[in-house]
């Protein structure tokens, strides 16, 4: 059964519950008098288990990782760092 985020259209609560999808689409009363409306929430892109690492779902953790790998090729001196950018090195060649 999947988990699902509603906000109070009112008072503006948010909870999370778990509920087949036909129930969630129609929502259910509020104890202020108002009614929770499902909202588009991560974990239904994602489905299963949202604490799983996806590649590609947050592009700051994309940035960190793309930089760290970066940051390892120059300490192994494949790339040297210019300014805020990279830079190959060229090996020579030898005959």
């Amino acid at each position: 059964m999947p988990k699902f985020e509603f906000k109070c259209n009112k008072c503006g609560n948010i909870v999370e519950d778990y509920m087949f999808y036909e129930e969630a689409k129609q929502g259910f009363p509020c104890e202020c008098g108002g009614y929770y409306v499902k909202q588009f929430s991560k974990a239904n892109i994602i489905g299963a288990n949202p604490y799983i690492y996806k590649p590609g779902l947050d592009p700051a953790v994309e940035r960190m990782r793309a930089q760290r790998s970066m940051e390892e090729r120059v300490e192994q001196g494949e790339y040297i760092r210019v300014g805020n950018f990279y830079r190959k090195v060229k090996k020579k060649r030898r005959r």
